[in-house]
């Protein structure tokens, strides 16, 4: 008999990883694996989000500027999800953690507890914790954001610059992201 390849894990692209975003009455807290965030602009559709590519012609409404919303993702263990995540935040909750860090600071090695009020559009709020990696150059690598981004918004394209021309898995957006 002929063997068949088989293997129990489900398949994905290689350095992809979930796309944690807060949940409504939940704190959860998440160990930054990356110095910084990475930011990213998109186009809210009234339905879902679509990603910025900057060129009337790539975007959803012809790029208008009424429709983009940014979102920042830092690469960060997360211990409700117990595996390493890219948490996506609002512009206000990176400004909220910015605040509470000296300029330029690395977060690499910080804890952070995130929690977003009742409600899905409720207020995320950042505070440090007070558990601090003391050496975070023990920590596992931190991996850009960029191919899980690209995933999430199910963007596949021969090029790997933003600014190039893209396509749609079945030449379709997606019919519900973000």
């Amino acid at each position: 008999m002929i063997a068949i390849l088989r293997d129990d894990e489900i398949p994905k692209p290689p350095n992809v990883l979930w796309i944690a975003t807060p949940k409504a009455g939940k704190t959860l807290r998440y160990l930054c694996y990356a110095p910084k965030h990475d930011g990213y602009w998109t186009h809210w559709t009234g339905k879902v989000t679509l990603p910025c590519f900057g060129d009337p012609r790539r975007c959803h409404g012809e790029c208008n500027p009424e429709t983009r919303r940014w979102y920042g993702f830092i690469h960060a263990w997360g211990n409700t999800e117990n595996k390493q995540v890219f948490l996506q935040l609002t512009p206000g909750a990176v400004r909220s953690l910015r605040s509470q860090l000296a300029p330029a600071a690395s977060l690499r090695g910080l804890s952070i507890d995130v929690s977003r009020g009742n409600g899905r559009n409720a207020h995320v709020s950042i505070h440090l914790a007070e558990l601090v990696v003391r050496d975070p150059n023990r920590l596992p690598p931190w991996i850009d954001s960029e191919p899980s981004v690209r995933h999430f918004w199910k963007i596949k394209e021969m090029d790997a610059k933003w600014d190039r021309s893209i396509s749609f898995e079945n030449g379709q957006p997606p019919s519900q992201v973000g």
